[in-house]
């Protein structure tokens, strides 16, 4: 004789599966930050190790704002979303490709700026905050650079954080379709149980 069971308790095979799926979510959407900064740290640092055979070899001092520079690094993120910027191991800016030469001098100094510390440290920094140039929230990549005098500089990536809205809503995009696949699952699972067991 079949043992009757209420509908709850039928499915209640279902409930442990929606709980590690929706576990699995949260981690995952908390998480999602973490990545896509990881990600974009070492695309920058790629894409710095591809412009820094193109610097200028500038003559000149490489202590103080320099024309030729300036003109350099606006040339090499022409039409991209990128900002370049060249500064001293002291934190003066050389050139950067938002600010034109005139503004360079009035610039603060760098040295401080956390990718600064960390290149001039160990070859390489990243950081994510907001910059009062731009006015906008925007992930920096710098990397030390031998140049033209033999002495050393840091050359700095930025990428405002706007450029990454799309890249984030395609994986969160993605997260919600495996969620939603995933939960239709373990539904159809449960229920397929339910009636072949009870």
């Amino acid at each position: 004789m079949a043992i009757p069971f209420s509908p709850k308790m039928r499915l209640a095979p279902l409930w442990p599966a929606l709980a590690a799926l929706a576990l699995a979510a949260i981690l995952a959407a908390a998480l999602l930050p973490w990545a896509i900064a990881n990600q974009v740290a070492h695309e920058l640092q790629q894409t710095l190790r591809l412009v820094e055979p193109a610097l200028p070899k500038a003559s000149g001092s490489w202590s103080a704002p320099n024309v030729e520079l300036e003109r350099a690094v606006v040339a090499l993120v022409a039409r991209t979303d990128f900002r370049l910027t060249l500064i001293t191991a002291s934190g003066v800016v050389l050139a950067d490709s938002e600010r034109s030469f005139d503004q360079l001098p009035a610039m603060e100094n760098h040295r401080g700026r956390q990718e600064i510390v960390d290149a001039l440290a160990r070859g390489e920094g990243f950081a994510v905050r907001y910059s009062d140039t731009t006015e906008t929230k925007t992930a920096y990549a710098a990397r030390l650079v031998r140049v033209a005098d033999g002495s050393a500089i840091v050359a700095r990536l930025a990428l405002p954080i706007r450029s990454l809205g799309s890249y984030r809503l395609h994986l969160l995009g993605l997260l919600a379709l495996s969620a939603l696949a995933a939960a239709v699952v373990a539904v159809g699972v449960s229920l397929w149980l339910s009636r072949t067991l009870f």
